[in-house]
């Protein structure tokens, strides 16, 4: 599996996850709130992070690191990697 780690990249917590999922031969990245891009028009819905499309993870897991003020928009863009793409969402 593929996992995305959004927010803090560097606590105790994350530091553990990361080791335990490499162990089980996940592959692991990590992104800031910041680096969350969501581009839509007609028809078009992509969202991406560090110009990788989230749609090509299995799981994403938002920390509690992740930036009040663009919390509302990564829900908006886990909601439908969820939905479309059934990606898993940890919060």
């Amino acid at each position: 599996m593929k996992f995305l780690i959004v927010g803090q990249k560097k606590t105790g917590q994350i530091r553990r996850l990361r080791i335990e999922a490499k162990k089980l031969g996940h592959a692991i990245e990590g992104c800031l709130a910041s680096d969350l891009v969501i581009e839509s028009g007609s028809g078009v819905f992509n969202v991406c992070a560090n110009k990788k499309n989230l749609s090509d993870y299995d799981l994403v897991y938002l920390c509690a690191g992740v930036e009040q003020k663009r919390r509302f928009e990564w829900y908006v863009a886990v909601d439908y990697l969820k939905k479309h793409f059934k990606t898993k969402i940890v919060n």
